[in-house]
């Protein structure tokens, strides 16, 4: 499922784990989550910002809510509660009843919203009720999906070549700044071509920086799912999803395999959920 999330919902998901150690709780919560949505520039952000809920207000709110945790958590992952898996769930089942084939904020914060046990809840943490906020980002996904007046023809074409450049992985700042250069009439291209700066000449120094050393880099999974046949095993420890999540689909496989006793060609015996 992670594969589908954009950039900016990546981010608010790594925000809302260094809001959770920095509150000191040991668990990523549907309240630390609206935390990470309510920073950046995200369809999420600009909802809440709009109906007036302050980032301050909602973290001491959150801070008091939630009991800290005793236990130094300041070099390891927070994994995330089950609430919070399920509001993960429900945000690709936001993003699939609107046809969309991405996760953005906006579908994070509708599932983040639907996990509370009642709207009141909502209120009380954000100070609007959860169907106002609902209204507004259900506008902005409207207003988003009219042609963009505030994005100039070659800024919307440079987001389309970049996303073409990255193909089946993610689009970084690289693949929208070789994107840019590549049109030799847009502002930008000109401006740097000044100094000196062509597609040729930045290329080969983009892939001499190591993504996970940037911005750009993706968080690490929580969780890793491998499937083998009918079988599904899913493993729920942060630092062991995060070395799996290293390996390719047929590595995983074989160390499932190995590790269930299954041969090369099996489909393995294990239950069908292991965490």
């Amino acid at each position: 499922m992670f594969e589908r999330f954009t950039d900016r919902a990546r981010r608010a998901i790594v925000v809302a784990q260094d809001e959770a150690k920095a509150l000191h709780h040991d668990l990523i919560r549907p309240e630390h989550l609206l935390l990470g949505l309510a920073q950046g520039d995200g369809v999420a952000a600009r909802a809440l910002n709009q109906l007036g809920v302050s980032l301050e207000q909602l973290r001491a709110t959150v801070d008091g809510a939630l009991a800290r945790s005793t236990a130094d958590s300041r070099g390891s992952k927070v994994p995330f509660s089950p609430k919070t898996k399920k509001a993960l769930e429900l945000s690709l089942r936001e993003a699939l009843q609107r046809g969309h084939n991405y996760i953005g904020t906006e579908h994070l914060v509708l599932g983040a919203l639907r996990v509370f046990d009642d709207d009141g809840a909502v209120g009380r943490l954000l100070g609007v009720d959860a169907s106002e906020v609902r209204a507004r980002v259900t506008e902005l996904m409207a207003d988003s999906a009219a042609p963009d007046r505030h994005r100039s023809p070659a800024a919307a074409d440079a987001t389309r070549a970049a996303r073409a450049l990255a193909g089946a992985g993610v689009m970084t700042t690289g693949h929208l700044l070789l994107a840019i250069l590549a049109d030799t009439a847009s502002l930008a291209s000109r401006a740097l071509g000044h100094f000196g700066v062509t597609s040729e000449s930045l290329g080969p120094r983009l892939a001499e920086v190591p993504v996970s050393e940037t911005s750009d880099a993706l968080p690490r999974p929580q969780t890793v799912e491998i499937k083998l046949g009918a079988n599904t095993t899913t493993i729920g420890d942060p630092e062991l999803a995060a070395a799996l999540g290293d390996l390719s689909p047929e590595q995983l496989r074989a160390a499932l395999r190995k590790a269930l006793g299954a041969g090369p060609g099996e489909p393995g015996t294990g239950r069908e959920q292991a965490s």
